[in-house]
């Protein structure tokens, strides 16, 4: 018999950018329009939208320089995934 392993997605470990597709954006959409209502670029209308688009570009610029980890929107590399798991975010 095998033990099977269920995947655990880790923010912290998290990479992406603009083009992509990947399924844990719009968990990502809804804990920020969740938690940062009063941001410009939420609410994002794109809640179901697997791809990375220009929203999220909008999100994560404003969302890295709030939290010091100035960017430009266009990649989610390692510094704004650990900012994303500071702030809460799980996926």
């Amino acid at each position: 018999m095998s033990e099977s392993t269920a995947y655990v997605f880790d923010v912290r470990n998290w990479r992406v950018s603009y083009g992509q597709h990947d399924d844990h954006l719009p968990a990502l959409r809804r804990w920020a329009n969740r938690m940062y209502p009063a941001y410009t670029s939420t609410p994002m209308d794109e809640s179901d939208v697997t791809n990375f688009g220009p929203q999220m570009v909008a999100f994560l610029t404003e969302f890295g320089t709030r939290v010091g980890v100035p960017n430009d929107g266009r990649d989610l590399g390692p510094r704004l995934a650990d900012a994303l798991y500071q702030q809460g975010f799980r996926g």
